[in-house]
């Protein structure tokens, strides 16, 4: 919107219903270095981003989609960290292991792994059951490289169903992939990760 607030893009919502759309999918809302951007450069997972309304924006926004029967989800990158204000690999030189197209590659699966494979996969839970959002649309997923013997994406869905039960209603994951591998939309009792789409 011309505001460039979720308070703003409130506003829009009922044009949304009228023309039939069932979901509203939001761009990265974490934080990151400026004012106005397309969220894919995020450097505090954690952190909704301020000049979009902060927490409380994120909320009001996401009780004003569900109260006109419209389900959100958020876009969610994992598979990197944007060059400016990127502190976190200071902490702890395990955060980062190779790299992809958009510079370091996040550790899933070499040494010291552990803790960041629960940094994400607390982070992405936090978006459905602290801010209500219906589900996630991860990005560039075949960038998460992950050898381990459970791959996080699977663990990401079964704790996804987990947190889903605990809030009583269904919620999705839409990975984009490049790869075009079915085992992304495999159900995990066959072998695959999980994911709803």
């Amino acid at each position: 919107t011309p505001g460039g607030t979720f308070d703003s893009a409130i506003d829009k919502l009922d044009h949304l219903v009228e023309l039939g759309v069932d979901f509203v999918e939001v761009m990265p809302v974490n934080a990151f270095s400026g004012t106005h951007g397309w969220g894919y450069d995020g450097v505090l997972w954690y952190a909704v981003h301020e000049p979009y309304g902060g927490p409380d924006g994120l909320i009001r926004f996401v009780d004003a989609c569900h109260s006109r029967g419209l389900g959100v989800l958020i876009d969610a990158v994992f598979n990197h960290l944007g060059p400016s204000g990127n502190y976190l690999p200071k902490f702890g030189p395990y955060l980062s292991s190779g790299s992809n197209p958009w510079g370091e590659s996040i550790n899933i699966g070499d040494a010291g792994a552990d803790q960041v494979r629960r940094y994400i996969l607390d982070c992405a839970l936090r978006w459905m059951r602290d801010f209500r959002a219906d589900g996630l649309r991860l990005d560039a997923v075949h960038a998460l490289v992950d050898t381990t013997a459970i791959h996080i994406l699977e663990e990401l869905s079964a704790e996804t169903d987990a947190v889903a039960a605990e809030v009583g209603r269904p919620l999705s994951l839409v990975a984009e992939s490049d790869m075009n591998d079915p085992r992304l939309i495999t159900p995990r009792e066959s072998g695959g990760l999980g994911m709803t789409a």
